[in-house]
């Protein structure tokens, strides 16, 4: 059995401005995801009122995944 990672925390900490770079809104827009959407869930999850890590590690790896 595998164990978890503290990924909400980490993209609040040590990965926030990694990945702030991949979440601005030309970006998003550049690869045609919803960038209002997005933007609302990186900043709910930032203030803590709800927890997105999954998705938002979706939208990360996927915005990754493009600017290759």
């Amino acid at each position: 059995m595998g164990f978890s990672v503290p990924l909400d925390k980490w993209l609040r900490g040590p990965l926030r401005e990694w990945s702030e770079n991949l979440l601005e809104e030309k970006k998003l827009k550049d690869s045609f995801l919803n960038s209002k959407l997005v933007r609302n869930k990186w900043h709910e999850h930032l203030s803590g009122r709800r927890n997105w890590q999954y998705s938002l590690w979706t939208v990360l790896i996927y915005q990754l995944w493009q600017e290759s």
